[in-house]
């Protein structure tokens, strides 16, 4: 399946009007046979790193932490004492700058037409590259993490989403929203003179959703009115997807992924940000689904193994000293667990997505001294964060009565700042105990016109934030009430 990683599909009833082949539901599926040039993927990588190095001898930036050393190729080569270590960067530049140069490396590879694997393997490639070249300072070990696993995750995202609207049509909204979200492929199938497959039958399934909201959130006893506008995708390429029918699909190629972007503004600022993408680089659907009238009846299951990245911020402490907190981070591996049971009008619909956690993670509240016998890493020190693996928990439960829905939800992130080292230069004492942990529960009534592709709900809030050092702990929550319409299309 690394080849074209078509997925495996099984019917058991009557295929659709327009009848798919199996391999139609690769994410790459052309009119006529698509080359791959890995000649082409070795130029392309090799340009951006060139280009990146050009970049930074002609900006010769300082070291981002007085007395990181120089060095030279030979010693990163021979794993020489000091010459790989984690950096003293800015939070936005490890954790946005660096998985956005990911991106572009993984796209590029991806965009020639190879397996998710392999793109994935280009992608560390040329982050070694990078850091091995990048002659001013060490290898660093986040870096190395970061940018291949960020730019498959955030890469991957934009080609399945490019790839949906290449599927959609030859309309001119649907040809510039597949390039607008990969404009490397649509380059490079225009150099090459192919031509998507169009075939209706293999379009899969998707839920866009653009919504807006008002309502009030409180904080420290004070209350603010709030406006919240949010965009998500949900794309599921892959046959019968919530349809009548009993079957079975597995794939390899990426084909379950999701995107979204939301901000939250209350008090004069932006007091909520979050993106993030996820997606099943391989996974397993089976249903046994049957129709009743104008009502299903049945089960349906989905499996798959995720990579996933988030970029979040929130305001705290608005009644007093307003504090933006950030944490930016990869999740993987992690594995998604859908499911639902449909009873004519009625469906129960439940899910839990468990994934391990790496990032950049400021704590909660800017602690003081260090608790004796210990020393800050010196990544806190420079630039006020830690890097903290932790544990990502996100469960989900719908009750659905025809277009009435009832539900809630949670997602649950635990960060432990277990890295102790090396550091350049390195912390005179050990590095103290130092958590963090975030919860996000929400509750919902909403109702849904699937005619007019409307929908209005009401949702409730709860959010709660801790971290502790040395044992010191400090902690706030805040709640929300809003009231929200969406285009679901």
């Amino acid at each position: 399946m690394l080849a074209a990683a078509p997925g495996r599909a099984t019917e058991e009833e009557a295929p659709p009007s327009v009848e798919a082949p199996r391999d139609s539901w690769a994410t790459f599926a052309y009119e006529t046979p698509a080359p791959t040039y890995r000649l082409r993927i070795a130029v392309e990588e090799l340009s951006m790193g060139a280009m990146a190095f050009i970049g930074y001898t002609i900006q010769n930036p300082p070291p981002a932490y007085p007395g990181v050393p120089a060095t030279p190729l030979w010693r990163k080569l021979t794993f020489a004492p000091g010459s790989w270590y984690w950096d003293d960067d800015e939070l936005s530049t490890n954790f946005v700058g660096h998985p956005s140069a990911g991106t572009f490396y993984y796209m590029f590879a991806r965009a020639n037409r190879v397996s998710i694997p392999e793109a994935f393997l280009w992608t560390i490639g040329t982050s070694l590259l990078w850091e091995l070249i990048e002659y001013k300072e060490p290898v660093s070990y986040n870096d190395m993490i970061m940018t291949p696993v960020g730019g498959l995750a955030i890469g991957e995202g934009f080609t399945q989403l490019s790839g949906y609207f290449d599927r959609s049509g030859s309309d001119s909204l649907s040809k510039a929203l597949a390039v607008i979200f990969d404009p490397m492929k649509k380059i490079h199938d225009w150099l090459d003179g192919v031509v998507p497959d169009r075939n209706p039958a293999t379009r899969g399934w998707h839920e866009f959703d653009a919504s807006a909201a008002l309502g009030f959130l409180s904080q420290g006893g004070a209350t603010y009115a709030a406006v919240q506008v949010a965009w998500s995708s949900r794309i599921f390429h892959g046959p019968g997807y919530g349809e009548p029918g009993s079957g079975s699909f597995g794939f390899a190629d990426g084909n379950a992924s999701s995107m979204g972007i939301a901000f939250t503004v209350a008090a004069g600022q932006t007091v909520d940000f979050l993106y993030e993408t996820e997606t099943a680089l391989a996974g397993y659907y089976v249903r046994s689904i049957r129709r009743t009238g104008e009502d299903l009846d049945g089960w349906d299951l989905f499996v798959g193994g995720t990579v996933g990245y988030e970029f979040g911020s929130h305001v705290w402490g608005l009644s007093q000293a307003p504090r933006k907190n950030q944490i930016c981070l990869v999740r993987v591996p992690g594995i998604d667990l859908r499911g639902r049971l449909f009873a004519g009008p009625f469906r129960i619909v439940g899910g839990v997505d468990v994934a391990f956690d790496f990032g950049g993670v400021e704590p909660f509240e800017a602690p003081g001294s260090p608790p004796p016998g210990t020393a800050y890493p010196t990544v806190y020190i420079g630039q006020g964060y830690y890097y903290g693996l932790g544990l990502h928990l996100a469960p989900l439960l719908e009750f659905q009565w025809k277009s009435l829905s009832l539900g809630g939800a949670a997602r649950v992130d635990r960060f432990f700042a277990t890295i102790s080292g090396p550091y350049a230069p390195a912390p005179p004492l050990p590095v103290p105990s130092m958590q963090d942990s975030r919860t996000l529960a929400s509750t919902w009534l909403r109702m849904r016109s699937s005619e007019l592709g409307v929908e209005g709900a009401l949702r409730a809030e709860w959010r709660d934030r801790w971290g502790s050092v040395g044992g010191d702990r400090a902690s706030a929550e805040e709640r929300a009430l809003f009231a929200s319409f969406a285009v679901v299309f």
